[in-house]
């Protein structure tokens, strides 16, 4: 499913920049998503602490935080962005084929990487965008999501830690804090999913062991009027 998404995603990218755009403007709106994606990454756990410091959206404070930055950011750099190049430039057949290619692809890459990332944010099943780990003995050393062939998140989040360590870089880099961060995001919903299913069994276990109470109870109650009503049906002995 992380596949087909990320092709699909890709797919629709290439088309929309080779229909639509120039090569230029192609570029433009790639290096705007790039600009918005940092902005992403860099500020929504502070946005994600507001929304939970006011229990608001406290379940999904963390990817409506890491979606919403992203989609300001974009639209206002975009905005900016237009303004700025409203008189077309064409810089020939052959470049302008094959850059609005290219940039689609590497759009779509990012674009596919931000969903499936704010996705993993998500209080959903593990399995959803697509299974990282097993459930029942997850293995850090070897995730099982990695077959994935185009790994989107894992390309944006290896790119944001590299950035991040650079000229944008705080006191510390998003690389020391989140080390592995998809691996962080899809294994803090390892136990809450047990703990679910944990719940569950032991409400199981205390309908059956109710049911049982309830019927040992009848069946005494039962027994006890059996033996009362035989009591009352014997004949008292003449005295």
């Amino acid at each position: 499913m992380g596949s087909l998404l990320v092709v699909l995603i890709i797919l629709g990218c290439v088309a929309y920049q080779y229909l639509k755009g120039t090569l230029v403007k192609s570029f433009v709106v790639l290096i705007t998503s790039i600009c918005a994606s940092v902005v992403a990454f860099g500020y929504f756990e502070l946005l994600a602490n507001v929304f939970i410091s006011r229990e608001i959206f406290v379940l999904w404070a963390y990817p409506l935080s890491f979606a919403l930055l992203f989609i300001l950011a974009f639209a206002v750099l975009q905005t900016i962005a237009a303004q700025l190049t409203r008189r077309p430039i064409d810089l020939g057949l052959l470049p302008e084929r094959i850059g609005r290619v290219v940039c689609g692809i590497f759009l779509g890459l990012i674009v596919s990487g931000l969903l499936l990332t704010a996705a993993a944010m998500a209080p959903i099943s593990p399995k959803y965008p697509y299974q990282r780990f097993d459930e029942t003995s997850p293995d850090t050393e070897n995730p099982v999501g990695k077959a994935l062939k185009l790994n989107a998140d894992g390309f944006v989040t290896r790119w944001f830690s590299i950035i991040s360590g650079g000229s944008f870089s705080g006191k510390r880099s998003f690389a020391t804090l989140h080390p592995a961060f998809l691996d962080q995001l899809f294994l803090n919903r390892l136990p809450k999913h047990a703990e679910d299913a944990a719940e569950q069994d032991a409400a199981e276990q205390d309908t059956v062991e109710q049911d049982t109470v309830e019927q040992d109870t009848a069946e005494q109650d039962t027994a006890e009027q059996d033996t009362a009503e035989q009591d009352t049906a014997e004949p008292k002995p003449p005295e």
